[in-house]
């Protein structure tokens, strides 16, 4: 009977450290380690769910919220843009983030774009991958049910308007299934990235030695180009204009 008993309890344990390692304990243990105020232990324990390859806009909520409560200016604010990355509409992000962007020495203002397809491209990134996907779901079925009305219309008129009503739905959904897929690459690599350091000089090249200008914590800049060691990024600033330079990798972190 020993062997039985050994396996019994060998099985117990690792199904023990099993569901003390799966992602919702992490959570709660997390969320209450937050509530005690253990906000490095909050943070790691966050970071445990997202090296399991989990993520999600409420964990990197959290996460910013942890950093934040540390006085990590540069780590608050990445984890925000993440959060709004997978979730545009996350309105408790938003105002956390512009609260972090309250601590961020630098105060670069984006040279704006044009005023109609600044809308446009702002209408977009408002809604998810998800949710432009339901979109183009919901105008197929439309599409569709104009479809078979067309079929079973008893006038011109009622024929005409079925028959073009379902083209421009059938279009209208296409066009969300791209804005969809678009949507998904962004927010797999949205092209943007968070300083991390403290003072980083931006470089003419890789490894030069002329300094474009100094950068601080927490702002946000664009990729050009990322290689091995180096980053290219682009600043555009109202006062300063558009600059291009190099950093270092270790020096920042992609959204």
């Amino acid at each position: 009977m020993k062997p039985i008993w050994i396996f019994a309890l060998t099985l117990a344990l690792f199904t023990e450290i099993a569901e003390a390692q799966s992602p919702e304990k992490l959570f709660s243990d997390a969320n209450e380690a937050y509530a005690a105020e253990k906000f490095e232990e909050a943070v790691q324990l966050y970071e445990a769910i997202l090296s399991q390859g989990m993520e999600s806009a409420v964990l990197y909520f959290n996460l910013a919220n942890a950093h934040y409560q540390l006085q990590h200016t540069a780590l608050s604010v990445l984890n925000y843009e993440r959060a709004l990355e997978i979730d545009p509409g996350f309105e408790d992000a938003r105002v956390n983030l512009q609260l972090a962007n309250l601590r961020v020495k630098d105060n670069i203002k984006p040279i704006p774009g044009f005023a109609v397809s600044e809308k446009i491209r702002n209408f977009i990134h408002s809604y998810s991958s998800g949710q432009w996907a339901w979109v183009a779901i919901v105008l197929l079925w439309i599409a569709a049910f104009l479809g078979a009305g067309f079929l079973y219309a008893g006038t011109a008129m009622l024929k005409r308007i079925t028959f073009f009503g379902g083209i421009a739905f059938t279009v209208l959904s296409i066009v969300a299934l791209f804005t969809s897929l678009n949507r998904n690459s962004v927010e797999r690599d949205s092209g943007k990235g968070i300083i991390l350091s403290p003072n980083v000089y931006v470089k003419n090249a890789p490894s030069g030695s002329t300094d474009l200008l100094i950068l601080h914590e927490g702002v946000k800049v664009t990729l050009v180009k990322q290689s091995e060691g180096w980053s290219k990024i682009r600043i555009a600033d109202v006062n300063i204009g558009t600059v291009e330079g190099f950093v270092e990798n270790k020096d920042l972190a992609p959204i």
